[in-house]
C-alpha cells in the first residue's frame, strides 16, 4: 500500500532490510543474553543495542528493544505486569538517552559508554524499587546487597561500548550500506 493510498505521506517507512536487521539484532540481543545467564550482570546487551540505534535509528531500535524485553520475559517466566513494563521502558531508555546525548555530544566512543554506565545504574534501581515494593525489602540493605552486581554491570557495559563498539559498527555499516 503506498503512501498516498492511507491519506497522506508515511514519515515511518520500515523496509524489507530493516525488518531483516531489526529480527536479527532482535535475536542477536536475546541470544546472547540467554547464553551469558551463568555470568551475573555480564553480556553485551547495552552493546548490541547501541548497535542497533545507530544502525537503526531511535524508532526502530526501540521496536527491536520491546521485542526483546518481551521475549526475555516469556522466555524467563517473569511476565508479570510488575517487572515487564518495568523492563521495556528501563531498556526503552537507553537508546533515547543515546539519542538526546548524541545532540549534544558527538564522540561515539566515550558518549554512549558514559551513558552505557548511567542507564545501568538506572537499570538497575528501577528493578531494585520495584522489587522492595513487592517484596516488602528494606531499600538500604537491597541497595547494599546489590551495588556489586551494579558496579559489574556499569563496567561490562562501559567497557563493551568504550572498545568494541566502533570495531564493529564501522564495517558493518559498510556491508548493510552495501547494495
Amino acid at each position: 500500500m503506498s503512501s498516498s493510498s492511507m491519506g497522506g505521506r508515511c514519515k515511518f517507512y520500515i523496509s524489507i532490510k530493516d525488518i531483516a536487521i531489526m529480527a536479527m539484532m532482535t535475536a542477536l540481543i536475546f541470544v546472547q543474553e540467554q547464553a551469558l545467564t551463568f555470568l551475573p550482570n555480564i553480556n553485551f546487551t547495552h552493546l548490541f543495542i547501541a548497535l542497533a540505534f545507530y544502525i537503526l535509528g531511535l524508532p526502530k531500535t526501540l521496536i527491536v528493544v520491546g521485542c526483546y524485553s518481551l521475549l526475555d520475559n516469556i522466555f524467563m517466566g517473569s511476565l508479570n505486569p510488575f517487572y515487564t513494563p518495568a523492563m521495556i521502558i528501563s531498556w526503552m531508555l537507553f537508546p533515547i538517552l543515546l539519542y538526546f546525548f548524541g545532540k549534544i555530544f558527538k564522540s561515539r566512543r566515550l558518549m554512549p559508554a558514559i551513558v552505557g554506565v548511567g542507564h545501568s545504574l538506572i537499570y538497575s534501581w528501577v528493578f531494585l524499587l520495584i522489587s522492595c515494593l513487592i517484596y516488602k525489602i528494606p531499600f538500604v540493605p537491597y541497595l547494599t546487597a546489590d551495588i556489586i552486581w551494579e558496579l559489574i554491570l556499569c563496567l561490562t557495559s562501559f567497557i563493551t561500548i568504550f572498545f568494541l563498539l566502533q570495531p564493529i559498527l564501522k564495517p558493518l555499516l559498510k556491508t548493510i550500506n552495501k547494495e
